[in-house]
């Protein structure tokens, strides 16, 4: 289509008044606005041209959509404070209870209070009364099995200290080393021998001619196997091919 041009002379005045209508109308070109004007026609920028509804629509779907997530959430923080108030309902009743108890007189309390005393102080009269007797039987009883340390080492005649079950192993040694018990130091543990043991032992021993241990081991009676046992290990103990015999190193 062919095309002329027209030429309107306005002032700065009237020029940006008409740019403002047409701004208000929604047209971005100033020339669409005339043409509007003459002849009754003209369409705004499709460029420019804003549909509002559409925008509208959008936010709302893209509004629902965040919300979705949370929607569920809430459902069950509603469902998590009825199941609360219902939990409420039922304590309730005994709260009350108790808030009764407490709201008791001065006096009712005071008086609750002297009846729990007495029953104690009677139970502890009668636990006293038979104390007496019942310490006297558990010490009789504890000094009868109570031995001296010197006393069970001569029945058992050799003592390991890695099978004593004792907190205090130093006194205990310290002891049986001052009531004349032969004490021999290894790298893992201290032995305490009784003097009539190690006598036996020592005597038993010189008998054997025999440089194998095992061989050695069964001339001597149990303790007396497990201790020759044990030295030869720590390497107390050695075979004299020159005297045909065992030395001991302690």
């Amino acid at each position: 289509m062919k095309t002329r041009e027209l030429v309107i002379i306005l002032s700065d005045e009237e020029y940006n008044e008409l740019v403002e209508r047409a701004k208000k109308d929604g047209f971005v070109l100033l020339n669409d606005y005339i043409k509007h004007l003459l002849f009754g026609y003209g369409e705004k920028s499709s460029k420019s041209q804003i549909d509002t509804s559409v925008i509208v629509n959008r936010i709302e779907r893209k509004v629902q959509d965040l919300l979705m997530p949370f929607t569920s959430e809430i459902d069950n923080l509603k469902k998590q404070i009825a199941m609360v108030y219902e939990k409420l309902d039922e304590i309730l009743p005994n709260v009350s209870t108790s808030q009764e108890v407490r709201d008791l007189s001065h006096e009712e309390k005071l008086e609750t209070q002297k009846k729990v005393k007495e029953v104690k102080e009677t139970k502890q009269s009668e636990k006293d009364k038979s104390q007496p007797q019942k310490e006297t039987k558990e010490t009789k009883e504890s000094m009868e099995k109570k031995k001296d340390a010197m006393s069970v080492l001569k029945e058992q005649g050799v003592v390991f200290e890695s099978e004593l079950n004792l907190r205090n192993r130093d006194a205990l040694f310290s002891k049986l080393e001052k009531e004349g018990a032969k004490i021999i130091m290894t790298e893992k543990e201290r032995i305490a021998i009784h003097p009539d043991f190690y006598t036996k032992f020592t005597s038993d021993l010189s008998k054997i001619n025999t440089s194998d241990v095992s061989e050695a081991a069964k001339h001597l009676d149990e303790k007396e196997a497990k201790l020759f046992k044990k030295l030869v290990s720590e390497g107390l103990a050695y075979f004299d091919n020159g005297n045909k015999s065992w030395k001991l190193l302690v």
